[in-house]
């Protein structure tokens, strides 16, 4: 899911992802965000952050978020 994700949503490939977030860490200009352990873990995290945006498996979705796109 996660290439999908980068492919579809970033518009990246794997590989350019990767070189981007390594580019960031370098030069101290930011860090990736930590992945979390299951989609529900996702999910308590976007439901409790307004800010927050995750991915998840389409199946998994509750009413406890708010799904912006599918690919």
């Amino acid at each position: 899911m996660a290439k999908a994700f980068t492919q579809n949503v970033v518009g990246k490939s794997s590989s350019q992802f990767k070189a981007y977030w390594s580019k960031l860490i370098f030069t101290g200009k930011g860090t990736p965000p930590d992945p979390l352990s299951s989609d529900q873990a996702v999910i308590d995290f976007v439901a409790s952050n307004l800010l927050g945006i995750g991915y998840i498996d389409s199946g998994k979705v509750t009413d406890a978020i708010k799904v912006i796109g599918k690919f």
